[in-house]
């Protein structure tokens, strides 16, 4: 889908997201199942295993 179909005239993409779990932590009580730094160790690993 061409990007001027997707979004309206005057869209302007977010350049920096920062994402908060907090309200979805408060509600719901749930937690993320690995921290960050364990994601990106395994994305290290992976790319170290398959390059």
């Amino acid at each position: 889908v061409p990007y001027t179909e997707a979004y309206p005239p005057g869209f302007e993409e977010t350049m920096r997201r920062v994402p908060d779990t907090t309200k979805l932590r408060t509600f719901t009580g749930w937690k993320p199942q690995f921290s960050l730094d364990a994601i990106i160790k395994d994305i290290e690993n992976y790319l170290c295993a398959n390059s």
